[in-house]
């Protein structure tokens, strides 16, 4: 939804169970487990597809 490349969430086991999947599907390039502040986030970056209209646009709104 905010059309970035990269975001950011919290990291739960429900989470990274479901990015697990999403990257195994394809929908995302890279995940990476990041810590601040001793809370954890996985930074994940969005597969895109070219669009006729626009440069980039992603496959899939998070």
């Amino acid at each position: 939804m905010n059309r970035k490349g990269t975001i950011q969430i919290g990291s739960t086991n429900i989470t990274e169970n479901i990015v697990k999947i999403l990257l195994r599907e394809g929908f995302i390039d890279n995940v990476r487990k990041h810590r601040e502040r001793n809370k954890y986030f996985l930074v994940l970056t969005l597969r895109h597809r070219r669009n006729r209209k626009g440069p980039h646009r992603t496959i899939l709104n998070l």
